[in-house]
């Protein structure tokens, strides 16, 4: 790989300088770490960060920020060199620039390590450099984005770096505005300068999108509110071309996506309807059960959403098999749902039987509203000529529900 020293040849070079140092040598010792780190040599690494530390007060602020990208690239999480590199920070940090702030921020996010002392100085510095606009759009995405992972909310200093986005948005590329617009949803910052600057660049780059940072943009969108019709009409076109170019939207993607239009934005298009029917039920077995319980009930609120056999069958299988993990209220959802488009295969309903009715035995502190939904769902399936329950199991159900009722109208929190 072009730039990367053979993995023998950095540790034999960095052996060699790990053995002692002097002061005059700082930068061959930061050299040496650098080779340890291009052959991913982790044991190396952590020797040579031993007389890094010594001589931690000779280094500079790009240097100190190198070290500790390269530990948490390396995914080194000792917390006492964390602790001591960390201590040495606020004096080792003496007029920063903009990469060395983003590269430490980054590190610390990375990590998931919180100093506050560490911090404090960065996010000073980060204030200062902001101010005179001495900071890169580039390094303004990975700022944010490291201090909406650390949860740290400094909102004066978000809002000093949005005031930059404006000069520099061209310098953006797709990820950079996906990342730095998820960054201020994360922290609950639905920035007017920031949602500006990047409009221009989303529509300018929507094509180059990826489904993650279309799922990052939408997710945005329902966080901070913003029912931006247009830009999310936009953002489903693409998603559903992505899916016609014989991708597909995964489960770690498609929850959100759906919760964003579907229940908090109230925003909905053929585009969409695309997208879930080619994608739900090749990655609907991949869900878990909150991510189930999150879409699945929301399908009823896709008008137009055609689901065919080949469509039903793993989507409700799929919630089918989760039936023992679920709740009560979340099982009365699902059945809601599957009654609506009418999925009538009568394994499906028998397990539902089943399952509901040893909730309704067992637990005294269901609702009437989910009893209810769950009655007329299964009054449905009995509607229709697939599902034929025994005699014995309907008066069971039936008597199960009765109780259940009771319980749920002498319940007090009824």
């Amino acid at each position: 790989m072009p730039g990367v020293a053979p993995a023998g040849a950095a540790a034999a070079m960095a052996s060699a300088a790990a053995v002692s140092y002097k002061p005059q040598q700082v930068l061959r010792l930061i050299g040496n770490m650098h080779l340890a780190f291009q052959a991913n040599d982790k044991a190396q690494f952590r020797r040579l960060a031993e007389p890094a530390y010594t001589f931690v007060h000779l280094l500079r602020p790009s240097e100190l920020s190198m070290i500790l990208n390269h530990l948490s690239h390396l995914k080194i999480r000792d917390s006492g060199l964390w602790q001591r590199f960390s201590d040495k920070l606020p004096s080792v940090f003496v007029d920063p620039d903009g990469r060395a702030v983003a590269l430490a921020i980054n590190a610390y996010a990375r990590t998931s390590l919180t100093h506050h002392e560490a911090l404090e100085s960065i996010t000073g510095w980060t204030q200062r450099l902001a101010k005179h606009g001495m900071i890169d759009g580039r390094e303004i995405a990975v700022l944010v984005n490291g201090l909406s992972k650390l949860r740290v909310r400094n909102v004066p200093l978000m809002d000093s770096l949005g005031e930059l986005l404006p000069a520099r948005a061209k310098d953006l590329n797709q990820l950079d505005v996906a990342t730095i617009l998820n960054a201020y949803a994360r922290l609950a910052l639905a920035n007017v300068h920031v949602l500006e600057a990047l409009r221009g660049p989303m529509l300018d780059q929507m094509g180059e999108f990826s489904i993650q940072s279309l799922a990052m943009l939408a997710n945005a969108h329902s966080r901070m509110k913003v029912r931006d019709e247009e830009m999310l009409l936009l953002v489903a076109k693409a998603l559903r071309k992505h899916c016609e170019d014989g991708q597909v939207v995964s489960a770690s993607h498609l929850p959100s996506i759906l919760h964003a239009y579907v229940m908090r934005l109230a925003v909905t298009s053929p585009d969409l309807l695309a997208v879930v029917e080619h994608s739900l039920p090749k990655v609907v077995a991949q869900m878990g059960s909150s991510d189930t319980v999150l879409v699945i009930p929301g399908l009823k609120h896709l008008p137009g959403l055609i689901t065919t056999p080949a469509f039903r069958r793993p989507v409700f299988g799929h919630c089918m098999s989760m039936f023992d993990t679920l709740t009560f209220n979340a099982i009365a959802g699902i059945l809601t749902v599957a009654a609506f488009f009418q999925h009538d295969a009568p394994d499906f309903w028998a397990a539902a039987l089943t399952t509901c009715t040893r909730h309704l035995d067992g637990e005294a502190s269901l609702q009437c509203n989910h009893i209810s939904e769950l009655c007329l769902a299964m009054a449905s399936a009995w509607s229709w000529k697939s599902f034929r329950p025994t005699e014995d199991s309907m008066v069971q159900f039936l008597r199960s529900v009765a109780k259940g009722t009771y319980n749920a109208i002498d319940s007090p929190e009824e």
